[in-house]
């Protein structure tokens, strides 16, 4: 898993925003912790404006949104977006508690049979509703709502999480629409590059 922040990169990997990844050790955070807005990672500042820190991790994925141009500019759909995004963050908090449980292996197997199974089932029909389903989410174009849904279905696969459940079998266009988002030009390069970090915490 590559962590809260994944999506950020994900977004600004599309966008084409530049971006520095600044990975803290533990001391390094042990002083850094009080400077920032509720003691948490991750956290997006800017060299040229350094009273700007902005936390929270969805926070951060909107604002690069934004500046991404990949939010819709019609309110409805905005809003549409931003209720994709805010139940999947729910559903990634489950996960995160059953991936970092003491009994992992019955946890995750546990999350796979009920919530997973439970996300599918919703974002499957989400999709299907969609005019330009299996493609995108929202619109007739790509929304950070497809990479953050994307980014989830990633996350899980990279535990396996799937290997309890039939879910190609069951959801082929939500597996279709994970293949056309990671074949995109510049999520591909960055998938397959030792830019993207291989495991930090959640």
């Amino acid at each position: 898993m590559q962590g809260r922040a994944e999506v950020s990169r994900l977004i600004c990997e599309e966008a084409q925003i530049p971006y520095k990844n600044d990975f803290v050790s533990g001391e390094e955070w042990a002083k850094l912790k009080i400077k920032t807005p509720f003691g948490q990672l991750p956290l997006l500042t800017q060299e040229e404006d350094p009273n700007f820190a902005l936390a929270q991790s969805m926070t951060i994925a909107r604002y690069l949104a934004h500046v991404g141009n990949l939010t819709p500019k019609d309110l409805k759909l905005s809003a549409y977006c931003d209720m994709l995004v805010d139940a999947v963050a729910d559903f990634r908090g489950s996960f995160y508690k059953a991936s970092f449980s003491p009994n992992r292996d019955h946890d995750l197997k546990d999350f796979a049979e009920t919530k997973l199974k439970d996300f599918l089932q919703r974002y499957d029909a989400f999709l299907q509703k969609s005019p330009s389903s299996p493609h995108f989410f929202v619109g007739t174009s790509l929304s950070w709502a497809d990479i953050v849904i994307f980014d989830f279905l990633d996350e899980v696969s990279s535990v396996k999480a799937f290997d309890y459940i039939k879910w190609d079998e069951m959801y082929p266009k939500l597996k279709q629409f994970k293949s056309e988002i990671e074949e995109r030009p510049a999520l591909k390069a960055y998938l397959h590059s030792d830019r993207r970090p291989q495991k930090v915490a959640a």
